[in-house]
């Protein structure tokens, strides 16, 4: 190296680099295929009954869901369910900050479903986002594995 061309500064290396990332967008894409992906039989079991306690809005649009799995899976909800505040009493907490698509998946995760077109690109920074918010572990440990 050349250190005329001022590569190294101060004792740091400065490397630009620039890149176009593409994935292609396939139709199968949609949320509403998640439900016909794998799921474990528990997971599936408990998606499909009448008796969830506890939702979440998102965009005017809502998600039911069992305290229980939300409970052991994000400790942000957790926590949230336990506190006796407002969204406690009335099992319901409003999400401004994400869209619906990406809190859905994200509770379909909790419950076992294995999406195959979770991890695009797209979806997962969302969803890394979201599981770094709400604290789901599980779900940040696999976008880092997947």
């Amino acid at each position: 190296m050349d250190p005329a061309n001022n590569f190294i500064v101060n004792d740091y290396l400065t490397i630009k680099m620039e890149a176009i990332l593409t994935a292609p967008k396939k139709e199968s894409d949609t949320i509403e295929n998640i439900q016909q992906t794998k799921c474990c039989k528990l997971g599936s079991k408990l998606w499909e009954r009448d008796d969830k306690d506890f939702v979440i809005s998102v965009e005017g649009k809502e998600i039911k869901l069992h305290k229980n799995v939300i409970s052991v899976e994000s400790s942000v909800f957790e926590r949230m369910i336990e506190s006796g505040m407002q969204e406690s009493k009335e099992s319901k907490v409003t999400i401004i900050d994400f869209n619906f698509e990406t809190v859905e998946r994200a509770v379909k995760f909790c419950y076992g479903f294995e999406d195959p077109n979770l991890w695009s690109i797209d979806n997962a920074v969302n969803l890394l986002q979201f599981a770094d918010k709400y604290d789901i572990k599980d779900l940040k440990i696999n976008i880092f594995i997947f």
